[in-house]
């Protein structure tokens, strides 16, 4: 395979992972942000409909679970349900933000669920990383509104990036930090933006990144050349 983007650190794929997965060999973490099949709109190559997700995305996780012996990733709470074995639910706790109401009820809520399989494996002689991260969410459009820059690009630490649904930093260097060592490789199969590259990268961990997209891998290529460590 010919990498999309290539440094010390981090290599970038541009397909599907699906595709990409298998010949890639083990890795040490799989840490990623799948799509959510909330019917958002990513770009041409992918549908993210409701109806259909689980039906590709199932067989997908069983493809992630080969990859490493521990794996990771944020998800909407009916993950929790649709997805097995997992080990445990950490909490990302978003001070500042908030998704729509629970069906018809007042509930609103403030946190997304991130999923950990393969725990276990890493033993206790690690520094602890507690179940529950508070962390803001990145700004981004959101369905209805009027979005917040005229070119309807994202804002992810100072960058501006067109990816509708980035994750911060913050929250993927402290799941990195807590589930890897400096020097193994963490694979992220959604890569997207690049959140989790950069991370791994600022960590001292080698990265892999596979993005369906070709646009998200541009952007993903350029955060990781210019680095800017936040």
């Amino acid at each position: 395979m010919k990498p999309y983007y290539s440094d010390e650190s981090v290599t970038i794929y541009h397909g599907d992972c699906r595709d990409i997965l298998p010949s890639i060999g083990k890795v040490d973490l799989v840490l990623t942000d799948p799509p959510y099949g909330c019917n958002r709109q990513y770009g041409p190559e992918y549908d993210d409909s409701r109806a259909k997700y689980w039906d590709w995305f199932i067989p997908c996780f069983a493809q992630l679970r080969a990859a490493a012996p521990v794996l990771a990733m944020t998800h909407r709470q009916e993950a929790m349900k649709m997805l097995p074995d997992w080990d445990w639910v950490m909490c990302w706790h978003k001070p500042y933000g908030a998704m729509c109401r629970i069906g018809n009820s007042p509930v609103l809520p403030h946190w997304e669920p991130i999923l950990l399989w393969g725990i276990h494996k890493l033993g206790t002689r690690r520094d602890v990383m507690p179940d529950v991260l508070s962390v803001n969410p990145e700004p981004s459009p959101q369905p209805g509104r009027k979005p917040m820059l005229k070119s309807k690009a994202t804002c992810v630490n100072g960058e501006v990036t067109g990816h509708p649904l980035p994750k911060p930093i913050a929250l993927f260097k402290r799941l990195a930090a807590g589930l890897s060592l400096p020097g193994e490789m963490v694979v992220d199969p959604f890569a997207g933006s690049g959140t989790t590259l950069v991370a791994a990268k600022a960590l001292g961990r080698k990265a892999i990144g596979i993005e369906i997209t070709e646009r998200y891998c541009e952007i993903a290529a350029n955060r990781c050349r210019q680095m800017v460590l936040l």
